[in-house]
């Protein structure tokens, strides 16, 4: 409230503000619901999940466990939180952080359970001695 003007005019644009802001985030929890239904769809259809979660709906045929879940995870992370911005910004950064240290893990993993030569390189791959022939071997 701390704008120039008459009282009525502040109130508008703070409300103008907030209901921005509210469809601004709408979107965002949209594609986070989206973007974790698509995961848990792959991972119900490799077998990690069990095929209960991943089955559709009657009506809709959409994966409406997986959607249910997800929204009341992430309706019970904001309570836990008490809409406390700084700690949901700390769960993100650690969930990203994790993030990257899994898929650098798998790309380890696979890097190591199935040697051989690769579709692409990436440029100034380094190569080792030891390693070099047993891949030139297996391709």
């Amino acid at each position: 409230m701390s704008l120039e003007g008459p009282f009525i005019v502040r109130l508008i644009f703070h409300g103008f503000v907030v209901v921005v802001g509210t469809l601004i985030l709408a979107g965002a929890v949209n594609t986070a619901i989206v973007g974790s239904n698509g995961v848990l769809n792959r991972v119900s259809e490799d077998g990690v999940l069990s095929a209960w979660f991943g089955s559709p709906h009657k009506k809709f045929g959409t994966s409406y466990r997986i959607i249910n879940i997800v929204v009341a995870l992430q309706i019970i992370t904001i309570i836990i939180s008490r809409g406390n911005v700084t700690f949901l910004a700390n769960l993100y950064a650690f969930g990203v952080i994790w993030s990257f240290a899994m898929n650098g893990l798998a790309v380890l993993v696979l890097r190591y359970t199935s040697p051989g030569q690769r579709e692409f390189q990436v440029p100034l791959n380094f190569t080792f001695p030891w390693r070099a022939d047993s891949r030139r071997d297996s391709a």
